[in-house]
């Protein structure tokens, strides 16, 4: 019979805590995959140690009884400071003898798993959160591929934020049988307490048409579409009016064409980065969401428990948020006119057409049913 490890962090047979090390790139990567289930990680005996490169947590910190450590990592494939980086994994692993690892972006991801099996850890846990060679061509696909090939191999389980990643996954040659997907999919699921639906009155919400975009606002992510879909909005509702929340991505930006009228255009409103989303949420007709691949898109399923319906792609991971044609609409890549035409018509079904079923929809992402998953599946095998 195993033993579950005991609450706080006490002692397990071999003495000492159970250490569960979570590794990724860059601190955002941390706060917006794992915070969520600290509690309850802490609640089932692990004393948890992550790891990311030096940096501002944009959300603040971690609790204080989460144990930081820093490793200088950059996104990029660059030989020289990759081996470094390896070298620093290696020491700190043989300093703390981890029980688990979880490795949660590429880089990160793609070291904690190495050094986690060159140094004999038992379970070295890989969070797949999007396949960037997805969109890809030439030797940045092949490297980047080949990069996620050998995170994977180096991994004992392969957990996959959404159903259609594990099949690419596998498609691709990257896994040899699927991953696994925890309950509805995602990195961090719903706080389902926080992200809820205005009270309806209808004061909460401006009096036109409000279109929105959140995210990273990078070349991959469609901002183009989104311009053009409200210009189509606009010619049949005049007032309406788009907000985008969130930063530019340094290294994938947009066209300089579409930020020069992000920053012109009235209708406009360019939020930048915020620390609560949800009155924006609120305040939303419709998400429009034309990125070209995801893991799962946090930005999707929490407009939905705000019972906003959204319209996408159909792509990997976006296909996994929207129930088509029931939490919004999603529309076959690179049909511009099509994706103007699904945002007119759910702005056209008037306010509140999608709000329960956006709802009900979102439970199956339900954060605290992920972090139950997330005990089960670090504490599986541990005795």
């Amino acid at each position: 019979m195993s033993r579950r490890p005991a609450a706080n962090g006490d002692p397990g047979p071999t003495g000492r805590p159970r250490r569960l090390l979570i590794g990724t790139t860059l601190a955002e990567q941390l706060s917006t995959s794992f915070f969520a289930h600290f509690p309850a990680l802490r609640e089932a005996g692990w004393e948890i140690h992550v790891v990311c490169a030096p940096g501002e947590w944009p959300s603040g910190p971690p609790p204080d009884w989460v144990r930081v450590h820093r490793i200088d990592m950059v996104k990029p494939i660059e030989p020289r400071a990759d081996a470094v980086a390896l070298t620093r994994w290696l020491r700190l692993l043989r300093r703390l003898r981890p029980d688990v690892v979880v490795g949660a972006s590429p880089k990160g991801g793609l070291l904690a798993m190495v050094a986690a099996r060159l140094v004999g850890v038992r379970r070295r846990i890989f969070l797949h959160r999007g396949a960037r060679w997805e969109t890809l061509i030439g030797t940045s696909r092949r490297l980047t591929l080949t990069a996620d090939r050998l995170t994977v191999r180096s991994a004992t389980d392969v957990v996959a934020v959404s159903g259609s990643l594990a099949q690419l996954l596998q498609s691709a040659g990257v896994t040899r049988r699927p991953a696994t997907v925890l309950c509805g999919g995602g990195s961090k699921g719903v706080d389902l307490t926080r992200f809820v639906p205005g009270d309806g009155s209808g004061e909460d919400r401006s009096p036109f048409p409000v279109l929105g975009f959140v995210g990273r606002l990078a070349g991959d992510k469609g901002l183009d579409v989104v311009l053009a879909a409200l210009d189509v909005a606009a010619a049949k509702f005049p007032e309406a009016a788009l907000v985008v929340v969130g930063d530019v991505d340094s290294a994938d930006p947009p066209p300089q064409a579409v930020l020069d009228r992000m920053n012109a255009d009235p209708r406009i409103t360019w939020r930048g980065w915020v620390t609560d989303v949800v009155p924006v949420l609120r305040d939303l007709d419709v998400l429009v969401f034309p990125s070209l691949r995801e893991g799962l898109p946090n930005a999707v399923i929490e407009a939905a428990a705000c019972g906003v319906p959204t319209v996408g792609w159909d792509v990997t991971g976006v296909r996994d948020a929207v129930d088509g044609g029931v939490t919004g609409r999603l529309v076959p890549v690179g049909e511009v006119e099509a994706f103007a035409s699904a945002v007119v018509s759910v702005l056209a079904s008037g306010r509140g057409a999608y709000r329960s079923a956006c709802r009900e929809w979102a439970q199956r992402f339900d954060q605290v049913a992920l972090s139950r998953a997330w005990v089960d599946l670090v504490g599986a095998g541990q005795a």
